[in-house]
Formats: structure tokens, C-alpha cells, sequence
């Protein structure tokens, strides 16, 4: 199921980042993105 990934010489990671609006936890997020993964498993997408 996991494979080891190669990455060529001189290749450099790029990290998305986001900033989330007052009152908003990474935690909340996090929980949503679950439910919509959950969701679409569910649903056979």
C-alpha cells in the first residue's frame, strides 16, 4: 500500500500553508475534512 518516494537530486519540497480566520481551530478543520472524507467513502466516490 506504501511505497518509499524518490525525489532527484536537488529537488525541493514546497509546503502549502494556510491561515485560518479568528475563532477557527486546525482542530474544527480537521474534523470537517474527516466527515467529507467519510462522506465520499460512503458514497463510493
Amino acid at each position: 500500500m506504501f511505497e518509499p518516494i524518490t525525489l532527484p537530486y536537488g529537488a525541493k519540497m514546497l509546503f502549502n500553508t494556510v491561515k485560518l480566520r479568528p475563532g477557527v481551530t486546525f482542530e474544527a478543520v480537521a474534523e470537517k475534512g474527516a466527515r467529507l472524507e467519510l462522506r465520499d467513502a460512503v458514497q463510493g466516490n
